[in-house]
């Protein structure tokens, strides 16, 4: 089974759980840039709660810019602000000292496109999450792509809890005050549960179906 996504900055544990599921993930490379989505964006449990963490980025052909050639904004000091989120929301956690270390050396050096960024990030995730997938990129844009599954705007801040997924309850630095907070960044769940993450993963009950009549699932 193959299945196409965005580009994602640190993507939430939905994105992740669909793509574990599938045999071939395709990174749409020739879509023109969506604002206020998981491109750009991610979300953290800090210990106010939810937290957005976003890469600020220029559109260098106005509204016709691809996600592909998205500048990030490397002057603006983002990063050092996103890493000290990051560190505030995890270094508490049971994983954050094995882990954070890589996902620094990124922060500290960020790459001048938002591709090549989110692309850095991905690998590390796939590195931790144990997960061995093909990651091929798309040669054009296709609105209605066959013979796949198509998750490139369903899977949205606004949209993914819409699938009606089942995410397990599992440990929180912060949820004994606050609660469980389910689908965060992918990094909520690599440094909490470390090398259960994949595990918790293949957990996760997602009933989808795009562009194929038969379920993620099955």
């Amino acid at each position: 089974m193959k299945a196409l996504f965005s580009t994602a900055f640190l993507a939430p544990i939905s994105y992740f759980s669909i793509l574990q599921m599938v045999d071939e993930v395709f990174l749409e490379k020739f879509e023109t840039y969506s604002k206020q989505s998981y491109r750009n964006r991610a979300v953290i449990y800090s210990a106010n709660g939810s937290l957005d963490i976003t890469v600020p980025v220029e559109k260098i052909h106005g509204n016709h810019t691809l996600s592909s050639e998205m500048i990030v904004c490397n002057k603006t000091g983002w990063n050092k602000k996103c890493w000290r989120a990051i560190e505030s929301a995890y270094r508490s956690t049971p994983f954050f000292i094995y882990y954070s270390d890589e996902y620094q050396v990124v922060f500290d050096n960020p790459p001048e496109t938002l591709w090549e960024l989110n692309q850095e990030l991905l690998n590390l995730n796939l590195k931790h999450l144990q997960l061995k997938k093909i990651i091929s990129e798309t040669d054009s844009f296709e609105k209605k792509p066959l013979e796949m599954l198509d998750f490139r705007t369903s899977i949205h801040p606004k949209a993914e809890l819409d699938f009606g997924m089942a995410f397990p309850e599992y440990f929180q630095v912060f949820s004994p005050r606050l609660g469980f907070k389910p689908n965060m960044s992918i990094l909520d769940l690599i440094f909490h549960l470390g090398p259960d993450a994949k595990g918790y993963l293949q957990k996760i009950v997602l009933p989808v179906k795009e562009n194929n009549p038969e379920s993620v699932n099955k």
